[in-house]
């Protein structure tokens, strides 16, 4: 699937079938007036993408909407949104923003997810950054393991 392919599932177009699920794309590259199914068959190791999908739906608590959506941990570094400029956003720790200073001795904050998609680009950055983390990116792009978000 492409990048906007999968920021556009929905919880809603998620059919169960016998051998699996069935996610339907609203609009495709290749078809912009049908939707298209794209069948995932279930599978017997940690791999599957039916049980990792099932896995996080169940653990984000996400019923409806997006599938893909934005989850952080306040109280850690965020970062701001790109000048006007268009030079990159600078981070800033998230107790410098509007919620207030995050006490030494508190527990760890919960994780937070959002209700909104994540973005074709976000989808991008993620698995840049997780091919750096394992080591794939120097063998696939120099440029993006040069480059890419740790």
């Amino acid at each position: 699937m492409r990048r906007s392919e999968l920021a556009s599932i929905r919880v809603e177009r998620l059919e169960k079938t016998d051998r699996g699920l069935c996610p339907t794309i609203p609009q495709t590259k290749g078809s912009q007036t049908d939707s298209i199914g794209v069948p995932l068959p279930d599978g017997q190791t940690e791999l599957c993408p039916v049980r990792a999908l099932t896995a996080w739906l169940a653990a984000a608590g996400i019923t409806d909407g997006p599938v893909f959506q934005r989850i952080w941990l306040p109280g850690r570094v965020a970062r701001a949104e790109p000048a006007a400029s268009g030079q990159p956003g600078v981070e800033l720790p998230v107790d410098a923003r509007h919620w207030g200073q995050a006490s030494e001795d508190a527990p760890p904050s919960l994780p937070q997810i959002g209700k909104a998609a994540l973005t074709a680009r976000s989808i991008a950055d993620i698995v840049q950054a997780r091919a750096v983390a394992a080591g794939l990116a120097a063998a696939i792009c120099p440029v993006i393991a040069s480059s890419a978000v740790h």
